[in-house]
C-alpha cells in the first residue's frame, strides 16, 4: 500500500489506537472522524482530523504525534494586542505555529483551514463578534480547539456569555505575554 503523507487508512488508525478496522469504519460512518473516500472506495483520514479525534476521545497520544507543533490562532482587531498575542508563542523552541486573524469571519475561515489547538479570541471584533465565533466553533463536533477569550471591554454579562458559548478561559486586557503562555500551557498540557 502506498501511503500519502499526512493521511491514514482505517487499518493504520486501528493499529495506532488498538481497535479493529471495523470500529474505525463505524466511527467514520457515525461522523466521529471526518474522512473521504478514494476512487477505490477506501476511507482516508487527514492527520489533523485524527489528532483532534484522539484528543476528543481521550486516547493516549501516539508517539508519532507527540513531536508535532501546537497550532495557535490569535484573533484581535487591534494590531498592538495581536502582536502581543503572537509574540507569546513565536520562537518558543519551535513548539508553536502561530496564525493571525483580525475579524470574526476570517477567524472562522482560519479555524477551518488551520484547525488550531488553541484560539486566542477577542470578544469585540468587526463582522462576527467573539461570542458568535466561539459558539460556531464549539458547534462543530470535529473541532477540538481550546478557546481563550480576551477582552478589555467585556461586561460581566459578556464574560458569562463567552463562557456559556464554550470558551475554556477568559482573560481581561491588558494581558501579558506570561499570562497568555500560562493559560495556554495549562490547557494544552492538561
Amino acid at each position: 500500500m502506498v501511503r500519502i503523507q499526512g493521511q491514514y487508512g482505517t487499518l493504520d488508525v486501528a493499529k495506532m489506537l488498538g481497535v479493529s478496522a471495523m470500529t474505525v469504519v463505524r466511527w467514520i460512518d457515525r461522523g466521529l472522524i471526518p474522512a473521504y473516500r478514494t476512487p477505490g472506495n477506501h476511507r482516508r483520514i487527514q492527520r489533523d482530523d485524527l489528532k483532534h479525534f484522539i484528543r476528543k476521545m481521550n486516547f493516549p497520544m501516539p508517539a508519532e504525534f507527540l513531536a508535532d507543533r501546537w497550532k495557535v490562532l490569535a484573533v484581535d482587531d487591534e494590531p498592538e494586542v495581536l502582536e502581543v498575542m503572537t509574540r507569546a508563542f513565536r520562537g518558543k523552541e519551535d513548539r508553536f505555529e502561530v496564525f493571525e486573524a483580525s475579524d470574526g469571519v476570517t477567524a472562522l475561515i482560519e479555524v477551518g483551514r488551520v484547525k488550531p489547538d488553541v484560539l486566542l479570541l477577542d470578544l469585540v471584533l468587526p463582522g462576527l463578534d467573539g461570542i458568535e465565533v466561539c459558539r460556531r466553533i464549539k458547534q462543530n463536533k470535529h473541532l477540538m480547539t481550546h478557546i481563550v477569550a480576551v477582552s478589555g471591554k467585556a461586561t460581566e454579562e459578556m464574560r458569562q456569555d463567552i463562557l456559556d458559548a464554550g470558551a475554556d478561559r477568559f482573560l481581561a486586557k491588558p494581558v501579558s505575554i506570561h499570562q497568555i503562555r500560562k493559560e495556554v500551557g495549562e490547557l494544552l498540557e492538561g
